[in-house]
């Protein structure tokens, strides 16, 4: 396995989420797995059914090597990089928000 996502450390409900959240998709940029993030419908034409499945497996599954028990645990049902991205997002996002720790740093979906 790649280091680059091992040595990131996990998320869990004490971190900033927002700061993860840059650092795992730049995880994501790396392996090329970052349109996942978009869903199925933004795959471009000229990509097979079969490859855009497997690279949006690939996305899901590094996303959960950067996750901790507990936070994978809120999570598990979602299969699809896309789900997966906004459900973290709605869980914990808005907390990173409430709790104001650091100014945001632009878009990131």
């Amino acid at each position: 396995m790649e280091k680059s996502h091992l040595e990131m450390e996990k998320f869990d409900s004490r971190k900033d989420f927002k700061l993860w959240k840059i650092k795992i998709r730049d995880v994501l940029i790396q392996k090329g797995l970052h349109k996942a993030l978009l869903g199925k419908e933004k795959k471009l034409k000229s990509m097979e059914d079969d490859e855009w499945d497997e690279q949006d497996e690939k996305a899901v599954s590094t996303i959960h090597l950067c996750l901790a028990d507990e936070v994978i645990f809120n999570v598990k049902e979602e299969k699809i990089a896309a789900s997966l991205w906004t459900k973290l997002k709605r869980f914990y996002q808005t907390k990173s928000l409430n709790e104001g720790r650091h100014q945001s740093v632009g878009y990131i979906p």
